[in-house]
């Protein structure tokens, strides 16, 4: 029995790339979709237009145009997305036509331009130098993810502390959800008692209140700089503004201690759970949800929970991972808080560093040492701000190295359940291995990429800037 030729056909995509015409099976391709936001990525060879969202997971998205190495504007307004393991992305300039019928072969693209056909097997074509495309994805998820080996366990608590009229004061990381800004439609003076007014926030309605009203030393008005931690209170969120200086700690749970009696006032609307001691002899005073609404009426007029935990601070979910956020640019990137020591504003000086790597902008007295200073935003070739940068460095173990990152801002601390954090594709180029985590979605509905603390520095800038070290006795500068 013969069959038909017109059965041997199969229904084919037919698209435009430039000047050609692309034909392949429409059994290699899952879907079709306008060209969605992309999410550039550092270092990236020209072929990789960015990241994207689909079906929950970051996927790649290359230029077609590009890996065929084919002449004249991509503009790309549409991606096809190919099947197989994981899913890819190739943006093309539009789509005739996706129920053609032809002999294109599965696995295959057929390209004709300029009068000239020729037939590609798409695995080769995706695996050619600086387009290994097929991604070997981690089977393992990922949550919160250890600084390092240590052959002693140390409980640790961390905290967000910031400085009252010379007081040090820290709030557990577990109890905040987010650190930012002051939302700009805020009165200048306090609306009532201890509170700035309510705001939309994140899609929220919270109310913004002063830590300093709390600690009983009077109500200011908001200030520009000032910033704000949101707290979880059970029944509702709120705005605690704590001024503009901020600080990340890790203090050891065995260093925690009860509270002298003088820091606690009959007059406190907030009380002083605990004292911490860090490491230098700085002391540090713990609040936590339930002290800083230590009054039973204040607690009912905020709607905290009774059950949101007591003088000790509760664990972080196992569920959830923290990040610090920081702006290159008009660009956002994750960095996790297990490796972040301080945040804080760039100093007047960096003294240049001779004979130092490309993108280190030199060394810098920080936290009583000398730390020598990456440029994240040279490094990651990050577009100019689209504002005044309010630059921020912060201190940061860069696997086993101290290290201070020159950040043009910080967004504030994100707490991301572990299904919204995904492993990044393994793309092309070594250095992308700076990148192993990608939050998706965040509130804001964009996807960060997550920088890996222990590939910040290759092998090459360890040794030349441990050589740099030793060669200036590793003073300050």
């Amino acid at each position: 029995m013969n069959v038909p030729p017109e059965a041997r056909l199969r229904h084919i995509v037919s698209l435009v790339v430039g000047s050609a015409t692309i034909r392949l099976a429409a059994e290699d391709v899952t879907e079709i979709v306008r060209r969605p936001g992309l999410v550039r990525v550092p270092f990236a060879p020209p072929t990789l237009g960015g990241l994207s969202k689909f079906r929950g997971a970051a996927t790649p998205v290359y230029s077609l145009a590009k890996l065929l190495g084919l002449p004249g504007a991509d503009r790309a307004d549409w991606v096809i997305m190919l099947s197989g393991t994981p899913t890819l992305g190739l943006a093309v300039d539009r789509v005739i036509s996706a129920s053609d019928r032809g002999d294109i072969s599965s696995g295959t693209m057929e390209v004709v331009a300029d009068d000239c056909r020729r037939v590609l097997v798409l695995n080769e074509l995706l695996a050619t130098p600086g387009a290994t495309i097929r991604d070997r994805v981690a089977a393992s998820a990922y949550g919160p993810r250890p600084v390092g080996p240590a052959p002693v366990q140390v409980a640790l608590l961390s905290l967000l502390s910031f400085a009252v009229d010379g007081q040090n004061y820290g709030i557990p990381l577990g109890e905040v959800l987010a650190v930012a800004e002051l939302p700009g439609d805020l009165p200048g003076a306090p609306a009532r008692g201890i509170s700035f007014g309510s705001a939309r926030f994140r899609g929220d309605e919270i109310e913004f209140i002063s830590l300093r009203a709390l600690l009983g030393l009077g109500m200011t008005g908001a200030g520009g700089a000032d910033r704000c931690v949101i707290l979880d209170l059970g029944a509702r969120k709120v705005g605690l503004v704590v001024g503009a200086a901020r600080t990340i700690v890790h203090v050891a749970t065995s260093n925690i201690g009860r509270v002298p009696h003088l820091l606690n006032r009959e007059s406190d609307l907030a009380r002083i759970d605990a004292v911490a001691r860090l490491p230098g002899g700085d002391v540090v005073s713990l609040l936590t949800v339930r002290s800083l609404f230590a009054d039973e009426a204040r607690r009912d007029d905020f709607g905290v929970a009774d059950d949101h935990g007591g003088a000790e601070a509760p664990a972080p979910s196992a569920a959830v991972s923290r990040f610090v956020i920081f702006r290159l640019g008009t660009e956002r990137y994750g960095f996790p808080i297990e490796s972040t020591g301080k945040i804080v504003a760039r100093p007047a000086k960096i003294a240049s560093l001779p004979g130092a790597p490309p993108g280190i902008a030199g060394v810098a007295s920080l936290d009583g040492r000398a730390v020598p200073v990456l440029d994240q935003r040279r490094r990651f070739g990050a577009p100019a701000p689209d504002m005044a940068a309010n630059e921020r460095i912060i201190l940061a173990d860069a696997g086993g190295v101290p290290v201070g990152l020159l950040v043009d801002g910080i967004d504030g601390i994100a707490s991301v359940e572990s299904d919204k954090i995904a492993p990044a594709p393994e793309l092309p180029g070594t250095l992308l291995r700076l990148f192993d985590r990608v939050i998706t979605p965040t509130r804001e509905g964009g996807m960060v990429l997550v920088v890996n603390p222990d590939a910040l520095l290759s092998g090459a800038e360890r040794d030349r800037l441990a050589a740099l070290a030793d060669a200036s006795g590793g003073g300050s500068p």
